[in-house]
C-alpha cells in the first residue's frame, strides 16, 4: 500500500506486462493508478476474488444452520487485517446480518496473527457471551475460534 503509482510507473517504463493479483489498494491508490489498460497500457488485468459476495455466502450460511439448530444468531467478525479484502468480507458479513435480522456485537481485525486472533476471541467471547458465530476471513484464524467455542 503506497506505492502502486511509483511501482506501475517503474514496470511501465520496463515495458513489463502486468497482471495484479487480489484488488489489495485502498480507493485513493485505485483512483491514482485508474484500471487495467486505463492509465498504464501495459496493465492487462486483474485476478481477484469477490471477497463482499465470499463475505455475504459464508454468512448466510452460518446464519441459516444456526436457525436450523433453533438459535437466535449471535455474531462477531475477526477480520485478518485494515485492507480491502477484509472490508469487502465484512461488508458482505455485514449485508447478510441486515437482511436475516441476525445479531452483530462486534468486528475486530487481527492483523494475520494467530496469537492476537486468539486474545481478540477470548476477550469477544466474555464480552459477548451469547455469540454463537463468528465470521472469519483466513482459515487460520478460524481454527483458533474453534478451539475456544
Amino acid at each position: 500500500p503506497g506505492h502502486a503509482k511509483v511501482s506501475m510507473d517503474f514496470l511501465q517504463k520496463q515495458k513489463v506486462k502486468i497482471i495484479t493479483l487480489e484488488q489489495t489498494l485502498m480507493k485513493e491508490e485505485k483512483a491514482i493508478i485508474g484500471k487495467p489498460g486505463e492509465k498504464y497500457k501495459d496493465w492487462l488485468g486483474e485476478i481477484y476474488f469477490d471477497n463482499a459476495t465470499a463475505g455475504y455466502m459464508l454468512a448466510k450460511e452460518l446464519i441459516n444452520t444456526a436457525r436450523k439448530l433453533h438459535l437466535q444468531p449471535v455474531v462477531a467478525g475477526i477480520s485478518g487485517h485494515f485492507g480491502s479484502e477484509s472490508g469487502m468480507r465484512n461488508s458482505g458479513l455485514q449485508t447478510a446480518i441486515k437482511e436475516s435480522g441476525a445479531q452483530l456485537t462486534q468486528i475486530v481485525h487481527a492483523g494475520w496473527s494467530t496469537d492476537d486472533a486468539y486474545q481478540k476471541t477470548t476477550r469477544l467471547l466474555k464480552r459477548y457471551p451469547d455469540i454463537n458465530i463468528i465470521g472469519r476471513a483466513p482459515d487460520h484464524l478460524a481454527l483458533v475460534a474453534i478451539k475456544e467455542m
